[in-house]
């Protein structure tokens, strides 16, 4: 029998009018043939990382540093047998299945899924990125980054991964993939009080 996505047993009060909701996650996607946990080589696996979850309108980010507290908090929706959703604009979300669910010291706690994923981002919300959206007056800006003159100048790239309603209030918040020297992380920017607003920087990788 399949099984769908253990959402916690954890209610929150969101705006006014609004239908209570659970908390959300955000995953990025890696594929790799390292076992971090080993030093081993293995066979290719696709991995589902967890970078956030929003609970009652905070955006709290997953280290390797509070990675105690992330096995607390997402563990039971990376169980093997679980599904996570591609967040994209199709009206039935692709669902992916999570064969297993690995830790390790350098990453801490990911699923490993069971097939390579079209989109760039998943949650363990199927409806987070279907939701009809309302539209913005104005458009988000990020602040350029510039790159070190021995890195060849210029400015650091910011590549937009995806819009998806993370906190349940019709807005779709923008999820970017932001270039570093040795890495990247995640920003996400929030339509607030008229205005774009940065309400999540991390989630880094890199050395």
């Amino acid at each position: 029998m399949k099984r769908f996505p253990l959402i916690p047993f954890l209610f929150i009060s969101t705006v006014a009018v609004q239908a209570q909701q659970s908390t959300v996650y955000l995953f990025s996607i890696e594929t790799s043939t390292y076992d971090e946990s080993t030093g081993q080589e293995i066979p290719e696996e696709v991995r589902a990382f967890p970078i956030l979850m929003v609970n009652s309108g905070r955006y709290i980010g997953f280290t390797v540093e509070n990675n105690d507290f992330s096995l607390v908090t997402i563990s039971q929706i990376l169980d093997s047998g679980n599904f996570v959703f591609g967040v994209s604009k199709d009206s039935i979300p692709s669902r992916y299945l999570i064969s297993k669910k690995r830790q390790s010291d350098y990453s801490g706690i990911y699923g490993v899924l069971s097939s390579r994923p079209k989109e760039k981002l998943l949650t363990n919300d199927s409806l987070a990125s279907v939701r009809k959206l309302k539209g913005t007056k104005s458009s988000p800006l990020l602040i350029k980054r510039k790159r070190d003159l021995y890195l060849g100048g210029g400015y650091y790239t910011d590549i937009l991964l995806g819009k998806v309603d993370l906190d349940g209030d019709n807005y779709g918040e923008l999820v970017y993939l932001s270039q570093e020297s040795e890495g990247v992380f995640y920003q996400i920017l929030s339509f607030k009080n008229n205005k774009w607003n940065k309400v999540f920087e991390g989630g880094y990788r890199g050395l």
